[in-house]
């Protein structure tokens, strides 16, 4: 079945087998003179012969023909089987349009637009390629969908799915803010988490957390009691800054010492230097084949 997936399936009897060698080049809005549902239970009829592809009420949009079809709903055969056809709750008294009924048939629009490349949307009587049903040669509705009680807002229809043709997905309505709104301070994290709305979670709770840690956080090396060696990550990181200083200072101190006691027996300290370094090379080189022998005895 070819349709919208906006839609909800509610399948009419009452359509052409195929579009008779047209191809879809226009949307043509109705308006129902009643509600979403009376619309829908007339069209299953199959003596009521009328139906239109979809029908947009204030919370739902159903599909009564598939879109390969041409449907029976603008009394032009031409324009049923060349045309994408929407009714519209509406038209009678205290059966308003409402907003979002404005706002459901302009995403259809749109929709219906993409698939058939119809680009933006424009109403200029049968030139353009939004057709309203009083225009279209053979019917006699000649108040459908704009000019009943309570018709149907049609510049508003076209704007705004023009304004999603244009890719404006992002544009935030007054509807969206107060949605976000609501999902930010109404968020409540689930399971072990500290709880609270995202906000307060966000700037509160995960800063506070994150300083926890750093205060909490021990190393994963044991001691041979099997406690965790040194205390939380800030002491951790302050005690090696400490230690390399005193180690700096050790050093300075034993390269004094060295160069004094050099002196003292008038022996040469860059010599003395160069002894030293030579020792500790060959210390590292014994340890070196020390652990490699350990290495391969451990292996074999």
């Amino acid at each position: 079945m070819t349709g919208s997936s906006l839609a909800t399936w509610r399948g009419s009897p009452n359509h052409y087998n195929g579009r008779n060698g047209y191809r879809v080049d226009h949307i043509t809005l109705h308006i129902m003179v009643g509600t979403l549902e009376s619309c829908a239970n007339w069209f299953s009829l199959p003596q009521s012969q009328a139906a239109s592809h979809y029908g947009v009420g204030p919370d739902r949009i159903y599909q009564f023909v598939d879109e390969d079809n041409g449907s029976w709903a603008d009394a032009n055969m031409a324009s049923d089987c060349s045309g994408i056809t929407i009714e519209h709750q509406g038209g009678i008294e205290d059966v308003p349009v409402t907003d979002a009924e404005v706002e459901l048939s302009a995403r259809l629009c749109a929709d219906i637009s993409r698939r058939y490349g119809l680009g933006r949307l424009v109403h200029n009587g049968l030139s353009g390629n939004v057709y309203l049903h009083r225009e279209i040669p053979g019917t006699d509705h000649f108040g459908c969908p704009d000019r009943t009680v309570n018709g149907l807002p049609v510049d508003r229809i076209i704007n705004r799915a023009n304004q999603l043709l244009e890719g404006d997905t992002d544009v935030v309505t007054q509807q969206d803010i107060a949605a976000i709104a609501a999902a930010v301070w109404g968020y409540n994290y689930k399971g072990s988490a500290p709880g609270g709305n995202m906000y307060n979670n966000l700037v509160y709770e995960v800063p506070k957390r994150v300083a926890g840690e750093v205060a909490t956080y021990t190393w994963a090396d044991k001691d041979g009691h099997g406690k965790p060696v040194g205390g939380n990550l800030y002491n951790q990181a302050r005690q090696t800054a400490l230690t390399v200083i005193e180690l700096k200072a050790q050093v300075a101190a034993l390269n004094a010492a060295v160069e004094a006691l050099g002196k003292s027996m008038g022996a040469d300290p860059e010599q003395i230097a160069k002894t030293i370094q030579e020792t500790v090379k060959a210390k590292l080189g014994a340890l070196e084949i020390n652990v490699t022998a350990t290495a391969a005895d451990a292996t074999d």
